[in-house]
């Protein structure tokens, strides 16, 4: 499927034009099930695991942010983490949602914000 104007069209089943989902998906989500090798021995996910796939969505929506700018392309780095709390733990079989939005820009920076949420695909919950 494809964006133009507001209403979305198939173009083939199964395949997606890379150029059409940069400008339909602006806000990243990124869901992923936690495997065995994300957890510790009594099935909690890592922090660590959590703080990659923090990372990797910044640097993703911050990079889009600044190439879709006029001049040189270039990619974001992360600088600094301001805050990050763990209110829950997450289980191996259960699905993350990562989401990012940016919630400031200047000539030199990028704020993102990046929500994560667990989902019990068994249960729903």
């Amino acid at each position: 499927m494809c964006k133009k104007g507001n209403m979305l069209h198939f173009i083939e089943p199964g395949i997606l034009v890379l150029r059409e989902i940069r400008r339909f998906c602006h806000y990243p989500h990124i869901p992923r099930i936690m495997r065995p090798d994300d957890a510790n021995i009594v099935g909690n996910v890592h922090g660590g695991t959590i703080l990659k796939m923090i990372e990797e969505a910044g640097c993703i929506i911050s990079t889009r942010h600044c190439n879709s700018q006029n001049g040189d392309h270039c990619l974001a780095a992360l600088a600094r983490v301001e805050r990050t709390d763990f209110l829950y733990p997450m289980f191996i079989g259960e699905v993350a949602h990562v989401s990012a939005e940016i919630t400031y820009t200047s000539k030199h920076s990028v704020e993102v914000q990046i929500n994560v949420l667990s989902e019990n695909i068994v249960t729903g919950q």
